[in-house]
């Protein structure tokens, strides 16, 4: 069986076609990954027909600078390429949106685009008093989906990686778009670690009941009944319960950021401990 942290790993998954490849890499390390560049078939690129690649990343779309802009190194094997990080390129920890630049071979503009995940995990060094991003581990940890021990009827993680990057992003997404507009955040930098890893739980609770419910099949051999997929309600459930109290949360949490904002201090129980906001 597969120890978790294996994971971490560059996942590529050839029963998944349109899943995204899969990077991490802890920060302020020198590393080096490489991963496999395929078509929506699944099958590896012929990457000779392309020029240079570059591997993007960003915290969020439309956010901010590249956080990542690096040249990639094509290999001998087929829709092969690597990737050399430094530790000025692993500055910041968090889950951030990637892509992979396919540049025509006559031009430096892209042809192509494989979109991706980076998870750059957090190093001890980092000390400059910054929120971080969430961690998959942290994730993993609080779903208890850390390896195949942990789900013995599955043999196997119930959540992959690009599952939880997904899921990591959603609550991020209902802080900035939900009114009041306050603070604007993404995966690097919000600073409500609790909830938002419990949020995270939540969505990934209510995608496996989609897909419990749509993969249901009551059926039956010698006598044995088999239900393995029968477990939409409590899935659903859960997820509803922790998606519910973060929302609560959230809008009170809004509530007290826009009073503080706008008297400068408040002593009301309700909005927290009394205090000065400044942005």
């Amino acid at each position: 069986m597969s120890a978790w942290p294996d994971l971490m790993l560059t996942n590529d998954r050839a029963q998944c076609p349109g899943a995204w490849p899969f990077l991490t890499a802890d920060q302020l390390c020198q590393c080096v990954r490489e991963t496999t560049l395929k078509d929506a078939c699944g099958a590896p690129l012929d990457l000779t027909a392309y020029g240079d690649i570059w591997l993007l990343a960003r915290a969020q779309y439309g956010q901010g600078p590249l956080y990542l802009n690096k040249q990639c190194e094509k290999l001998a094997e087929p829709g092969r390429i690597r990737v050399s990080l430094s530790p000025n390129d692993l500055h910041l920890p968090g889950v951030f949106l990637a892509e992979f630049d396919l540049q025509s071979p006559t031009e430096t503009v892209p042809v192509a685009l494989i979109r991706a995940y980076l998870e750059v995990v957090e190093s001890l060094q980092h000390v400059d008093g910054k929120p971080r991003g969430l961690s998959l581990a942290e994730v993993r940890m609080t779903i208890m989906d850390r390896c195949a021990d942990d789900n013995f009827l599955l043999d196997a993680v119930e959540f992959d990686n690009q599952q939880i990057s997904w899921a990591i992003r959603r609550p991020v997404d209902l802080w900035n778009e939900t009114p009041p507009p306050l603070d604007c955040y993404n995966t690097s930098n919000f600073p409500y670690h609790y909830h938002w890893c419990n949020a995270v739980a939540g969505e990934l609770m209510r995608m496996a009941a989609r897909n419990y419910a749509r993969n249901t099949l009551k059926y039956s051999a010698s006598n044995l009944q088999v239900a393995d997929k029968e477990k939409v309600a409590e899935y659903e459930q859960l997820g509803k319960d922790l998606l519910e109290e973060y929302k609560s949360w959230l809008l009170l949490e809004k509530r007290r950021i826009n009073c503080l904002l706008a008297m400068g201090n408040t002593s009301i129980p309700a909005y927290g401990p009394q205090r000065y906001y400044m942005r």
